[in-house]
């Protein structure tokens, strides 16, 4: 018998079509999960930074009213709902180390310089730095700088909090002041017809966060985002029952004064109302995002939302005060 070496012509053309057609069934779905195994990889970078986002949104939350004396008159934290404004005041800014921290000082002679004093220094930055000091009563005494060193002419145990002399002072109404940051959460202005798929709806804006007394600009926190509201949790009377929850806090609500809103505020939730989805022609979602959050969030700038999935993202926080 003869054996046959190689192949013939007829065989490898053959061979060659049956590859052909094997490669045009499978490449769709190849490519389809090596899309999808990309897109993952995308949409967990977007999540982790998603996630970045709001813990920031609620550290700033908790540390509302930390280092401002409770006879500065500046309210603590407001919120205007026709502006889509939620401002915030604190002495500490969690986006700069150098207001990190507490010290606790022993001022038990007069004038005593403030390097002298410290029984307890948590101060994130070594060294004398610019900071508030606050009274036993916890109302503001005196800022303490390169060009004050020393302590209140009045004697006792003060805590202080550091600040970066370098910011604008959010702390501004009344005679008494004392310093404080200014933290504010505002809508960008909305985004246009979408490029591709991937890019947020028409009529989405970006959450920015600006530090400082600017009323423009500000950092992208979370996109594509379609609506957002803040709501309050308050203990009025001090009962410990929540008397409601306010929608809106442009003004101290009385009794309560804004030396002791903090106290009174016992939760804040930020909802956010975001896109989850790239743009989908065939999808037809029917999302109410009220009944959703129960508040009134409204999908209604958006054109499209239809063809877009949504998200609420819901982040509480009770500020901690001092």
């Amino acid at each position: 018998m003869k054996n046959k070496a190689g192949f013939s012509l007829v065989e490898i053309l053959i061979t060659m079509a049956i590859m052909a057609t094997v490669i045009a069934l499978t490449g769709p779905v190849y490519n389809r999960i090596l899309t999808g195994v990309k897109g993952s990889a995308i949409q967990g970078q977007v999540y982790h930074d998603l996630i970045r986002s709001m813990e920031l949104i609620r550290l700033d939350i908790e540390h509302v009213g930390l280092g401002i004396g409770r006879n500065v008159t500046t309210m603590p934290i407001i919120w205007s709902e026709a502006n889509k404004t939620l401002t915030l005041h604190s002495v500490l800014n969690n986006t700069n180390q150098t207001t990190m921290g507490w010290a606790l000082l022993n001022c038990d002679v007069t004038l005593k310089p403030i390097a002298t004093a410290y029984i307890v220094n948590l101060k994130e930055t070594t060294g004398l730095q610019s900071m508030v000091l606050l009274d036993a009563n916890k109302n503001f005494a005196s800022l303490a700088s390169s060009a004050n060193v020393n302590c209140p002419a009045t004697l006792g145990i003060y805590t202080a909090y550091p600040y970066d002399n370098t910011a604008a002072n959010g702390c501004t109404t009344g005679t008494v002041t004392g310093f404080c940051n200014r933290v504010t959460y505002a809508p960008s202005a909305t985004n246009g017809v979408p490029t591709k798929k991937a890019s947020c709806a028409q009529g989405t804006f970006n959450l920015l966060r600006r530090v400082g007394t600017a009323v423009a600009g500000g950092d992208n926190v979370i996109n594509c985002v379609a609506d957002f509201r803040v709501r309050f949790d308050i203990d009025n009377n001090g009962n410990g029952v929540i008397d409601g929850g306010e929608s809106e806090l442009n003004a101290v609500p009385s009794p309560a004064t804004a030396g002791d809103l903090t106290d009174k505020v016992k939760n804040v939730e930020f909802l956010i109302l975001v896109q989850a989805g790239q743009l989908d022609d065939t999808l037809n979602s029917s999302l109410n995002p009220s009944a959703v959050s129960g508040v009134n969030l409204s999908l209604a700038g958006v054109p499209n939302a239809s063809n877009y999935r949504w998200k609420v993202l819901k982040i509480s926080g009770k500020p901690m005060s001092w």
